[in-house]
């Protein structure tokens, strides 16, 4: 079984997540998948970052661990000796490489002892993307966990009701859990607070320009440009026109700012064609309020995507 990325889309109405929540005996799968994660997590906690250790693989029934670059694709687990080995390619970067360690461990708790042929559900398929994603949830719970994160979060001011207010925290958090800034975004906003944000990360390059360098949108977003194969306007590397970029002044904190109504395209499942096209050409879209924090030639940019959010859409002026 091959990791898939952080942006697996997730319906949360398949029967394989009715049939897992049956199985094992859990009204709300993912509030034990955050609680399993935690409790891995307990005890192998170094400073701030999760560390794996022995006895976290020993939790979850790992008795061999490996790294090579001969490693197709990111990892995969197979059967070992009545338990599981977890095999890992060393060419991932350090944290690509925790996370995909947290994703195959996550798979255990929904395979059969020691038995990579049997899931705990018999609608499982091979890299079905519900139990995909449910990893993917484990990995961001066991390096993320819960309860210390929620505890660092509001030492520092955070508001799970104003998410956006907090997006500057996003790398900070991101260097103590020894987590990709990505991945900090999708718990902190889908997974702690439930907010419908996308989150968009650029990068200003030498010649002084910025480029997107990841964006994160709810699952069904993601559902939606899977379904349609379609994908986000905003992807990795698009060059974004100086008359676009947020105005910012911050750089320890997030400023509500007026976007252009184009943001909120490059977050919208479009075309192959309608994507390949530079942003000056996209139709105009009325400016909305968004949240923007800038640190060391990043940028962080919570956008609302709901009616009712704080940044709803703002006259023109």
């Amino acid at each position: 079984m091959n990791s898939r990325d952080l942006d697996t889309p997730f319906d949360r109405t398949s029967p394989v997540f009715a049939d897992l929540e049956s199985k094992l005996g859990m009204p709300d799968l993912l509030a034990w998948i955050d609680d399993e994660a935690l409790l891995t997590a307990r005890g192998s906690i170094k400073s701030t970052a999760v560390e794996v250790t022995a006895s976290v693989l020993a939790r979850h029934n790992v008795n061999a661990l490996f790294f090579s670059l001969d490693v197709p694709g990111q990892a995969y687990i197979t059967e070992r000796e009545g338990g599981f080995a977890i095999y890992v390619n060393s060419g991932l970067p350090e944290l690509a490489r925790r996370f995909t360690i947290g994703h195959e461990l996550g798979h255990t708790l929904f395979l059969e002892r020691g038995d990579c042929s049997r899931g705990r559900s018999p609608l499982q398929r091979h890299n079905d993307p519900v139990v995909e994603y449910l990893c993917n949830r484990f990995a961001a719970g066991f390096l993320l966990p819960r309860a210390p994160l929620e505890r660092w979060l509001y030492q520092n001011g955070f508001d799970p009701g104003y998410p956006e207010r907090s997006v500057h925290l996003l790398p900070r958090v991101a260097r103590l859990f020894r987590v990709a800034p990505q991945a900090v975004a999708r718990r902190v906003f889908y997974h702690l607070a439930a907010k419908r944000y996308a989150i968009v990360s650029l990068r200003q390059r030498p010649e002084k320009d910025w480029v997107v360098s990841w964006c994160a949108v709810p699952g069904d977003v993601q559902q939606m440009a899977a379904d349609l194969r379609f994908a986000l306007p905003f992807r990795s590397g698009r060059v974004i026109p100086q008359e676009y970029v947020p105005v910012t002044a911050s750089t320890f904190a997030s400023d509500r700012t007026s976007l252009h109504g184009l943001w909120w395209r490059g977050v919208t499942p479009k075309s192959p064609r309608e994507t390949r096209k530079p942003m000056k050409q996209w139709p105009y879209a009325q400016r909305r309020t968004a949240w923007v924090s800038r640190i060391n030639g990043r940028m962080y940019v919570a956008m609302p995507l709901s009616e009712g959010e704080s940044g709803s859409p703002t006259p023109v002026a």
